[in-house]
């Protein structure tokens, strides 16, 4: 679940004292519940909750050829540039601080001076939902509400209503500047998780890695007015033609319902 996955991997370097295997979420969690005696963590292609995996993009270093990402869901739901954008590029990121510190990882960089985003299509059989759950392993160098490197519709191409952004100060914005969740203060230049559920309406949001008092399970909460309209999901610059911060994606999955914590 969105709770213990960020709980989970902001804890790993500390209790294992071992690298993350960056790429396969599962794995990191598995280490963990064996150390804690817990039980075991679904995997997001576990068949217990593989009908909702709509989207899981990892591995960029093989899975990324420049211009399409594939879907590791079995969808084929892969990632694509999107309007008359670029796609990211393939690069590297290394995270200097929190449960990635130390590692040099594979990733899809999206640059601050070039307009490239990249969609994938059709995660609730083009339609929109009042459910989701998303989780992202990503880096950021700035902290800017308008800059949003993921979410579902973006407000440049499509309707304008009907999204859910992450935004990199921390927040979470429906449609074009509406607001829920706190602000995050000192997230840039470091790989950190974020997990994302909404359920019928009512968001939570998780932080992995870097600050530390979010790792209570309830960083920040509310409810949206109106369920997301699409179910286009899209990377990079997703608000303005070129956002003012650098973002690395290093890996995403998405569910299309709320996972409940005992998943």
């Amino acid at each position: 679940p969105p709770s213990q996955l960020a709980f989970a991997l902001f804890n790993l370097t500390r209790i294992m004292n071992r690298a993350i295997c960056i790429g396969c979420i599962s794995c990191a969690l598995l280490l963990i519940s064996t150390q804690r005696g817990v039980s075991a963590p679904l995997a997001p292609s576990d068949s217990s909750i593989n009908s909702a995996l709509q989207l899981w993009l990892r591995n960029p270093g093989t899975d990324f050829d420049g211009t399409t990402w594939q879907d590791s869901s079995g969808n084929s739901r892969h990632a694509v540039a999107a309007g008359g954008d670029v796609a990211g590029t393939a690069s590297t990121v290394t995270s200097g601080a929190g449960s990635y510190a130390g590692r040099t990882i594979d990733s899809v960089f999206f640059s601050s001076a070039v307009n490239d985003l990249m969609v994938s299509s059709n995660l609730n059989g083009n339609s929109g939902s009042s459910d989701w759950t998303i989780f992202g392993v990503y880096a950021t160098n700035g902290a800017n509400s308008g800059d949003r490197p993921l979410g579902i519709g973006s407000r440049r191409i499509g309707p304008a209503n009907g999204h859910l952004n992450l935004a990199n100060d921390g927040s979470l914005r429906f449609d074009n500047g509406n607001n829920l969740g706190g602000s995050l203060p000192s997230v840039t230049g470091d790989a950190f998780l974020r997990a994302v559920r909404l359920d019928s309406g009512s968001m939570s949001q998780w932080y992995d890695g870097i600050v530390d008092y979010l790792n209570d399970n309830s960083a920040s909460s509310g409810t949206i007015p109106n369920p997301t309209s699409n179910d286009e999901f899209y990377i990079g610059d997703l608000r303005v033609t070129n956002n003012d911060s650098d973002s690395h994606l290093i890996e995403l999955v998405v569910f299309n319902s709320a996972l409940t914590d005992a998943q």
